[in-house]
């Protein structure tokens, strides 16, 4: 406790820029990736430093570019890598996905409530990123695979129900996703929650009927298959 109170502050500022740096080199050492941001996890569940939304966007994007490399991992299986190297690596990048998706969850509950209104501009990226790390993820198989889709879901609520924020800047990328990604039950349940955030009276119901149909609207849960997806549906 003694050193969290000296050194923590300090340590914790500089972890997200080194795992932003040991991941976007050309060659990563993703085993010293999954240490560093093991780390940063260890640091955060003692002490959580104030963290911007901008310095969110840099996590997301981040949680989406492991998103993508785990899903070319698989794909590798059938290319000149052996069976084992491929499950290896697919290990470490789990590894990274829980620590990094753990971060996230622990940043955004304890720093919600502190993020001004000139730093909401962040808030459409930092879904983009979020909506494009489940969709890469939703077909592929790998351990722990629940927990990671479920946190990495739980900023959606936190960010559409910030005071002040309106949520209109991102119903164009949630209706994009509802059309898009329409089988996935972990992006359409929660665009569905940014966008009944957004309402706010009967005209902005009226506006957005005419941009997807409430036929539309119920055919969703045909695809949902985690119980926690039916929470921005029924919103």
């Amino acid at each position: 406790e003694e050193y969290i109170d000296k050194y923590g502050l300090k340590i914790q500022e500089t972890l997200l820029p080194f795992v932003q740096n040991l991941l976007c080199v050309e060659k990563p050492e993703f085993e010293t990736v999954d240490i560093v941001s093991e780390l940063f996890v260890d640091f955060l569940e003692v002490r959580t430093v104030p963290t911007t939304l901008q310095e969110m966007g840099v996590l997301s994007s981040l949680i989406m570019k492991t998103s993508s490399d785990l899903k070319d991992f698989e794909g590798a299986r059938t290319y000149e890598n052996t069976e084992e190297e491929v499950a290896e690596d697919e290990i470490i990048h789990v590894g990274i996905l829980l620590n990094l998706s753990r971060c996230l969850e622990i940043i955004i509950t304890k720093n919600s409530d502190t993020w001004e209104s000139s730093s909401f501009i962040h808030i459409q990226g930092i879904e983009k990123s979020l909506f494009e790390a489940l969709a890469e993820l939703n077909a592929l198989h790998f351990p722990n695979k629940l927990i990671i889709m479920r946190r990495l879901t739980v900023p959606f609520g936190y960010l559409s129900t910030i005071k002040f924020h309106s949520n209109v800047s991102e119903q164009a990328l949630c209706i994009e996703m509802l059309s898009k990604y329409e089988k996935n039950g972990y992006i359409t349940s929660w665009a569905l929650l940014v966008l009944s955030n957004s309402i706010e009276s009967r005209k902005d119901v009226d506006e957005l009927n005419e941009k997807i149909s409430i036929k539309q609207l119920i055919s969703l849960a045909q695809f949902f298959e985690d119980p926690i997806q039916y929470q921005g549906y029924l919103d």
